[in-house]
Parts: structure tokens; sequence; C-alpha cells
């Protein structure tokens, strides 16, 4: 059980360690382009070498014909929003560069690790924590199926060692059945082994004897007679 939540835990570690090499700025321009969903150089109107004074002028050029109070369109403040974003992007020679990189590789897919991470940069706290814990739930599962593998492997490969130095006198018996026999005493994955269910046990124990307190403190408060059916569930879950 401990080696199978040190390996969730070392899987979860790994992909937070590779999405630490995008910083902010890399995961707002991917988040920009997401949205804007165009070429910024070509929103503005502008050339991909055009200096930064070009890009001052196509910015207040479309700042003046964008500006929510110049223009009655619905999404008028989503579309000077945007293009106020693409001018910070491209006025900064590091973030700059960064996009120009973007425009070559493209957007991170779902094989990198940062691709993950973006989506749950803008989830909430209740369904970020139900992902985390269907990946972890999962994530442990088949860990946990990889480990039982392992060790039939290991285990088998180790019988099979010994049973090829036997002595010829007991060639006679079945070592065959010996090796099966090992084989099925290893105990298979099961949904109860998962880490919820045993957080969950390890939790409940623990908290036994606090409980045995509070009920205490609640027997000499509640009328058992009047509520036999509470007095039988509580010693039941005792």
């Amino acid at each position: 059980m401990a080696a199978h939540c040190l390996r969730c835990i070392l899987l979860v570690s790994a992909i937070l360690v590779s999405c630490s090499g995008w910083d902010t700025d890399d995961l707002e321009i991917f988040d920009l382009v997401e949205e804007v969903n165009a070429n910024f150089y070509e929103v503005f109107g502008i050339s991909q070498s055009a200096s930064t004074s070009d890009i001052r002028k196509a910015y207040r050029k479309l700042a003046l014909t964008s500006h929510p109070d110049k223009n009655e369109a619905e999404d008028a403040e989503e579309k000077f929003r945007q293009i106020v974003s693409i001018y910070e992007v491209l006025k900064d020679e590091q973030k700059r560069e960064k996009y120009n990189q973007v425009l070559i590789d493209g957007l991170p897919d779902w094989r990198q690790p940062v691709f993950y991470y973006r989506r749950a940069r803008k989830m909430g706290v209740a369904e970020l924590c139900i992902v985390l814990f269907i990946i972890l739930t999962v994530g442990h599962y088949f860990v946990a199926w990889g480990f039982y593998i392992e060790r039939r492997l290991v285990v088998e490969e180790v019988l099979n060692s010994k049973k090829k130095k036997r002595k010829k006198k007991q060639a006679s018996s079945d070592p065959s059945a010996d090796v099966e026999e090992e084989l099925q005493a290893i105990p298979t994955p099961r949904l109860l082994d998962l880490w919820f269910f045993q957080l969950s046990t390890f939790l409940f124990r623990t908290s036994r004897p606090f409980l045995w307190v509070f009920f205490l403190q609640c027997w000499k408060i509640i009328d058992w007679k009047k509520n036999p059916t509470l007095l039988v569930y509580i010693q039941f879950i005792m």
C-alpha cells in the first residue's frame, strides 16, 4: 500500500516538475493565443519583423477605432481588452520572443503536462478537487496492478530458477503446482486497497476514541428510551 502511494506521489511530482519549466508569462501567452485565435501581427496589420515603433503606432490606431466609447459593438470591450493584451506582449522583447516561438511550435497539446496544468488553473476549487481525486484514484489503481504484475514475474522467475536446481529424487513431483500455488498466494489489487478507502479507514479508526467520548456525552443528554433506533445505529458503527 505504501509503495503504491509513493509511486503515485512520484508520478504527480514528476508532472508538477515538468510544468514548472513554464513561467507565468508563458501561460498567459498560451491563454491569449487560444482566446484570440489569430496571428497577433495580422491583428495589428504589421509584419513579424516590425519595430517597436511600428507596433506602438498600430496599437494607437486600433485603440482609437476599437475603444468601447467609439465602438458600439456588443463585444467591443472584449476586443479592446484583447488588443491591449496583444500590445503588452508585442512591446516586450522577451514576451514577443516567446510568442514568436509559439508561432513556430504551436500551443502545447494533450501529450504535454502543461496542457492539463493550464486547464487546471482555470478550474474552481471543487472542480479541481474532483479531477485530482479521479487522477489519483485511477493512477493508484493502475500502479497497484503494475506492481502486482511485476511481483508475479519476479516470483515466477525465482521459482523457476529453483525448480531447475532441484535434485533428481524430487523430479517425480510436479513443480509447476508449487509455482502456481506461490503465484496464487500473491494478493490481487482490490478497490478497497485504494488510497481513498485506506485513508477513510485510517481516519475512522483513529477517531473512534473521540467518537466514544462524544457519544458518552450524548448518552447523558438523549433519552434513549424514546430513540431506540439511534442506539442500534451507534452500536453498529462502533
